[in-house]
């Protein structure tokens, strides 16, 4: 990943429905909150080097409240390939209660691993959340696809009243102290 805000560049025009965007590095990097509304795009991670890219979020600034997520996604889709996301455990810097939060959109995890915090915490309640609408019921149907994944947290794995077009679990591996499928249908 390039020193520009990989975040800011995914929220602006600049990044069109429908593009397709590598980053590329390695080691650990630190991602600022990201949110995609009104658009599809595909996130494709690579290593260039010897050591994996690892992304962590950005903690929330002391005063500051956390966003809901780390990535938010609103009236579109977010196709992640390659993904390694680690949330750190720590109790004195305050991270986003869901790595994934789905506002009426549609997610493919595919080639990824994804780990939530080490050791549970009040603070952390899971990796992907689907959202309601503003009455409360869910938001409008779109396809889930974990593929080729590995999905680890204390916390629930998937989460919340969901009306799919399809869910699709397929070749991937869920580890939790807490429920992997935690949906109101």
């Amino acid at each position: 990943m390039r020193r520009r805000s990989l975040s800011a560049f995914l929220r602006s025009n600049t990044c069109p429905d429908g593009a397709h965007v590598v980053a590329t590095g390695s080691g650990i990097r630190k991602l600022q909150p990201v949110e995609i509304v009104d658009k599809s795009i595909r996130l494709e991670f690579q290593t260039t080097g010897s050591t994996p890219l690892v992304i962590q979020m950005v903690p929330a600034s002391e005063g500051d409240e956390p966003p809901a997520a780390a990535i938010t996604v609103r009236n579109g889709t977010l196709d992640l390939v390659g993904a390694r996301f680690k949330m750190p455990a720590s109790k004195s810097q305050l991270q986003p209660p869901w790595l994934i939060r789905l506002e009426d959109a549609g997610l493919s995890v595919r080639g990824c691993t994804v780990e939530g915090p080490s050791t549970p915490s009040p603070e952390h309640s899971g990796l992907i959340q689907f959202a309601t609408d503003d009455s409360g019921d869910p938001a409008g149907s779109r396809s889930v696809l974990i593929e080729d994944s590995y999905l680890i947290s204390p916390g629930r794995l998937l989460s919340g009243p969901i009306r799919w077009e399809s869910l699709i679990l397929r070749n991937s591996v869920f580890a939790t102290q807490s429920e992997v499928l935690d949906l109101l249908l």
